[in-house]
């Protein structure tokens, strides 16, 4: 687990789990800040571009040894830093849904008719274009992996609506 901070920002932070190494996944950060300008709904990518890229610091705040104990400390550490209300988190993870990680190294797939090679679920939804959180969510209804990458990518084909009450915008 890892928090994100910006000297100019002293009270404010974003934490994160990841399985790569911090210096690499911060780098992934400012590059979808850059690449989704004005798409990435993301608090931390906001900041990233009001702040021009620079500055921003890494560091470890936690290790856990399975995909559950990591969701639970994401969770608790998020608490702790009071991150999405003073902060640039927008969810707080539900380590009760957490359901761990059944891809091992090189694992391979066949989701509509396209082959892909895994090391982790992380990795197959980077490169099946899908959440992993709306993976997860059909994981939780008994779906495979293949099945839940599928319907993540039907539920992301759909027309996205967005409905505005008292000024704040909401997005299906």
């Amino acid at each position: 687990v890892y928090r994100i901070t910006h000297p100019m920002h002293s009270l404010e932070c974003y934490i994160g789990r990841t399985v790569v190494p911090l210096p690499e996944r911060l780098a992934q950060h400012l590059s979808d800040a850059k690449s989704k300008s004005g798409e990435s709904d993301q608090k931390l990518h906001a900041a990233m571009r009001f702040r021009n890229y620079e500055g921003f610091e890494i560091e470890e705040v936690g290790v856990a040894y399975s995909k559950c104990e990591l969701v639970r400390l994401e969770h608790d550490m998020i608490i702790e830093h009071d991150s999405i209300k003073n902060g640039w988190n927008k969810v707080l993870p539900n380590p009760d849904n957490c359901i761990e990680d059944e891809v091992e190294k090189g694992s391979q797939y066949t989701i509509d008719g396209e082959v892909y090679t895994a090391d982790s679920l992380s990795e197959l939804c980077r490169k099946a274009g899908v959440s992993r959180t709306t993976v997860n969510f059909y994981r939780l209804k008994d779906q495979s992996i293949e099945e839940a990458v599928s319907s993540a990518r039907v539920a992301k084909s759909k027309p996205e609506r967005v409905y505005v009450v008292h000024r704040q915008r909401y997005k299906t």
